[in-house]
């Protein structure tokens, strides 16, 4: 692996991770090179997890499309998905949707057709939706036991 220094445009420092057997490099937020390539093997591992399920995706966000499933999508589950916290306000900025919080999830759906790693997010967002409906059935079977 190896990491370059660089700015964003609006002067945060970050680092840029590539490794040979990556095609996308990783761009890491911090001053700590030995962060920046733990932080990149990490995202890297989960990205590589996520792409396992591509085909669950790919059938997620035609649900969504198709209006079979409806969720919002957050800032918070951009952040909590795999991508760099710098890519992910940078395309939102190219997007238009840099003072959004949320979008619908048939927006996003939209958007993975014309950039595909938005469906790691779509993901991230369904998983966050399934632990939320999860804990609503755990509650109410305590309440009513």
């Amino acid at each position: 692996m190896m990491a370059r220094r660089g700015l964003t445009e609006d002067g945060q420092i970050i680092w840029l991770i590539t490794h040979v057997q990556r095609p996308l490099a990783f761009h890491a937020v911090g001053h700590d090179p030995a962060m920046a390539f733990d932080r990149a093997r990490d995202a890297w591992s989960r990205c590589d997890a996520l792409r396992l399920r591509s085909a669950d995706i790919r059938a997620l966000c035609r649900d969504l499309l198709m209006g079979r499933v409806r969720f919002d999508i957050t800032v918070e589950d951009a952040a909590a998905s795999p991508l760099s916290a710098v890519e992910v306000r940078s395309f939102m900025s190219r997007m238009g949707l840099s003072r959004r919080r949320r979008i619908s999830g048939r927006m996003a759906a939209l958007i993975a057709l014309i950039e595909p790693q938005v469906g790691m997010v779509i993901w991230t967002a369904q998983q966050r939706q399934a632990r939320r409906t999860a804990d609503a059935e755990a509650n109410n079977g305590a309440a009513l036991a």
